[in-house]
């Protein structure tokens, strides 16, 4: 997996995992700064309430679901798509994560 972050249009936020080839996935996990002690005051509230979409061809995304909020530091989520891209995309805000990757 590589990762990639990135704007667009100035305001929304993301951070996109290339899986290599479009793949089978079953699980995304979020982690986030749960105990908000990084640098920067980086806490929970920076991954919560996120969406998580996926892609084949990196243009057209679809969303999954929504990271809701967070009563631990990492958060698995079960799911069943095909895709070789995974971004965390928040439209408004920015993101703080201290885990991302799917299986």
């Amino acid at each position: 997996e590589t990762a990639q972050t990135g704007t667009s249009n100035g305001s929304s936020e993301w951070i996109k995992m290339d899986l290599g080839a479009v793949t089978n996935v079953t699980s995304v996990v979020v982690g986030s700064d749960f105990n908000g002690t990084l640098a920067g005051g980086w806490g929970k509230g920076w991954a919560e309430n996120r969406n998580i979409e996926y892609s084949t061809d990196n243009i057209n995304w679809t969303t999954a679901f929504n990271t809701g909020t967070f009563i631990q530091g990492i958060k698995t989520f079960s799911v069943s798509f095909s895709a070789r891209y995974i971004r965390i995309f928040n439209s408004n805000n920015y993101i703080g994560l201290t885990e991302f990757y799917a299986n």
